[in-house]
């Protein structure tokens, strides 16, 4: 079945993605709102669209967690 599924991306690659998406995410309306899911939340779910389903959630949750808000 893994022939399947697409490679999964190391650490490093998916940190970068991450990054990028904060950026962006930064400078664009998607901010925190009041009501609405926590910054780290908001911003792993972004990641992981981004990603589309090459990265483990644990790691990409993992790696956002570890930035400061």
């Amino acid at each position: 079945i893994s022939g399947y599924l697409p490679e999964e991306m190391g650490e490093v690659e998916v940190r970068k993605v991450v990054e990028e998406v904060r950026k962006e995410w930064d400078k664009g309306s998607a901010g925190q709102k009041a009501g609405a899911t926590p910054a780290a939340g908001r911003l792993i779910g972004a990641a992981m669209k981004k990603l589309g389903g090459r990265a483990d959630g644990k790691l990409v949750a993992k790696i956002v967690n570890s930035l400061s808000f």
